[in-house]
């Protein structure tokens, strides 16, 4: 007979905490395939980020990921409830100067590739749609 070892994070009951999650985004759509399809697909899942019943750590977005947190973005009303939720939505600085998207921002806050590091290292998972 053996014992059974599980890792801690399968070992929560109802209502604990679950690790620290973060969300990567990395461009305006989600998946591969149809770019139109993609686009609606991600912009559905930030939708249902702040509703669903776990929350992320935090958002960041990268590459042309960041044109989501743009003041014309179909997102900003939806990532502006996560900040609201208390959810840290970061975008890369390098790729806001990249793609010419001024600052201040509409929704998030730019921050260096040091910080981004800082905060996947600290995730407990990272979820890539």
């Amino acid at each position: 007979m053996h014992d059974l070892v599980m890792p801690e994070e399968y070992l929560l009951l109802e209502g604990d905490t679950p690790g620290h999650r973060v969300v990567l985004i990395g461009s305006e759509a989600m998946g591969e395939g149809d770019e139109a399809l993609g686009r609606k697909l991600l912009l559905a899942l930030i939708d249902e980020l702040t509703s669903g019943p776990i929350l992320p750590h935090a958002i960041i977005f990268y590459n042309g990921g960041v044109r989501l947190v743009a003041a014309n973005s179909p997102a900003l009303a939806d990532l502006e409830e996560l900040e609201h939720h208390g959810i840290d939505v970061m975008a890369c600085a390098t790729s806001l100067e990249h793609h010419g998207i001024p600052t201040p921002l509409a929704a998030g806050r730019p921050v260096s590739l040091s910080e981004i590091a800082d905060c996947l290292m600290k995730a407990t998972t990272v979820i890539r749609p």
